[in-house]
């Protein structure tokens, strides 16, 4: 099923509805090649990838949904949690005939990127995450004091005061957030920021992102410190891209041991915070189709 009410669009994109257990879910493709999926982070949508889609779908066939909650997706009250986005993403890869594609992420989605790799390793070719630690990510008294910057959490996690803050007012809560993790406060007008405040106006978006931080991404980091994935390695070409000025996900907190013992690169970006997509379109096109490019020399 189709519906005309999109909040925005692109030129070379299609816009597809596929019903996933009643749940609407909205996926944009473009190009055609080798299946490349994007996933966006919070509180952004496919729109993230504005400015990387038609470079990449030069080489790709390309597959961005809004995952459930986001952009035009449905925002159903339950199934933020990590199995049932899982179960989200293979129905979206099986939708598309896709058996196996490559992976560029950001934030949350990055996170369930590594997830899907480690538990369904035939389905992810290689791996480009950014802005988020990787499973092998150690804990220490550093990485501790630069979470002060986290402060939003428990308030975005707080019932009623999370869903309030995310959609009251003139959202002054969410624009801050855009506005500090960044390295060029000023480049986030309210024109860039308005497609995702628009999404978040709406009650059940709202809900909705209270709810995928206290389901799967406050969940997901306690798992950090657990070490549930000591031991694995990532079974394809892994790069993880942190900015310069992220205050959280630093290089040093992500690098070393660790990441190369688990097959994990990384680099750190300049002119780049948290929203590398936005941010630095340029090096997401470089190392995606160098990811890519990598993998089809491999097989052959």
């Amino acid at each position: 099923m189709e519906t005309n009410a999109r909040r925005v669009d692109l030129d070379g994109v299609e816009h597809h509805w596929l019903d996933r257990s009643g749940v609407r879910l909205h996926v944009v493709t473009a190009g055609a090649g080798p299946n490349l999926v994007l996933l966006h982070g919070f509180p952004e949508s496919w729109w993230e990838y504005r400015d990387v889609i038609g470079s990449l779908a030069q080489h790709h066939r390309v597959i961005c949904p809004d995952m459930r909650g986001s952009g035009d997706s449905d925002a159903p009250p339950s199934g933020y949690d990590g199995p049932t986005l899982t179960a989200d993403l293979l129905d979206i890869l099986d939708h598309f005939g896709v058996e196996r594609a490559g992976f560029v992420a950001h934030d949350w989605g990055a996170v369930l990127s590594f997830g899907l790799a480690l538990d369904h390793p035939t389905r992810v070719e290689w791996l480009l995450a950014m802005s988020v630690p990787h499973p092998w990510t150690r804990m220490s008294a550093s990485m501790l004091w630069a979470f002060r910057h986290s402060w939003y959490l428990p308030l975005v996690l707080t019932p009623g005061l999370g869903p309030w803050l995310l959609r009251a007012g003139k959202q002054r809560f969410q624009k801050h957030l855009f506005r500090t993790f960044t390295a060029d406060p000023n480049a986030w007008t309210d024109e860039v920021i308005e497609p995702y405040l628009a999404a978040m106006r709406e009650p059940a978006r709202a809900r909705a992102g209270h709810l995928l931080y206290r389901d799967y991404i406050l969940p997901a980091g306690m798992e950090l410190t657990r070490g549930r994935r000591e031991g694995y390695a990532m079974p394809c070409p892994t790069l993880l891209l942190t900015g310069v000025h992220d205050p959280v996900v630093r290089a040093e907190f992500v690098a070393g041991d660790a990441a190369q013992a688990a097959g994990v690169q990384v680099e750190e970006v300049t002119g780049a915070g948290h929203w590398m997509v936005e941010e630095r379109p340029d090096v997401v096109i470089a190392r995606a189709l160098a990811l890519g490019a990598g993998e089809r020399a491999h097989d052959s």
